[in-house]
């Protein structure tokens, strides 16, 4: 009988064993599954911190050219703006002229066209010169909100990943061995 009370603590002893074993077993495979998603997760933030960054720096080469553009496009306004003054200096002159001298008239009618042709043509420049001004400014803060966006979201990844390798490392010192 003594032998079978010794046989029946030892195979109690190694039920419980092989269930504590299974339980270890069960803990140390749900370590790993969070171990390998937070990988995962790591991995995927980095690539996606590498396309953000990538897109940043598109975008900022996007901005100096555009604002290349826009100073091009200012100097160009101001080089137009100085010869409608003249223009329009040269308008006054000639209808003095027509004042002062309705004989000579039929002489200057045909220089007058001329120059009103040319003012006109450099008012429609000008025009067309201060929609692309505008159109680039546009674009310009379009861009520029994108800019922000883009940081926004890097700073989002970046606090993910942050926190992704705070949860990795709180892992990693409860079970040390477990991590490996």
């Amino acid at each position: 009988m003594a032998s079978r009370e010794g046989l029946s603590v030892y195979v109690s002893g190694a039920v419980a064993w092989a269930v504590q074993r299974a339980a270890e077993q069960r803990e140390l495979d749900k370590t790993s599954s969070e171990i390998n998603r937070h990988k995962v997760n790591v991995t995927t933030s980095e690539k996606l911190v590498k396309r953000l960054t990538k897109g940043i720096e598109e975008s900022k080469k996007d901005r100096e050219k555009l604002s290349a553009e826009t100073e091009k496009m200012m100097s160009m306004f101001k080089e137009i703006e100085k010869k409608v003054f003249v223009v329009q200096e040269e308008y006054k002159k000639t209808q003095e002229m027509i004042d002062n001298h309705k004989v000579e008239l039929d002489k200057t009618k045909e220089e007058y066209t001329k120059l009103k042709k040319a003012m006109d043509e450099l008012r429609a420049t000008e025009v067309d010169a201060e929609y692309k001004l505008q159109d680039t400014k546009k674009l310009a803060k379009e861009w520029e909100m994108k800019v922000k966006t883009f940081k926004k979201r890097l700073d989002e990844i970046h606090i993910m990943l942050l926190n992704t390798w705070i949860i990795c490392i709180i892992l990693f010192f409860q079970n040390p061995k477990g991590c490996c």
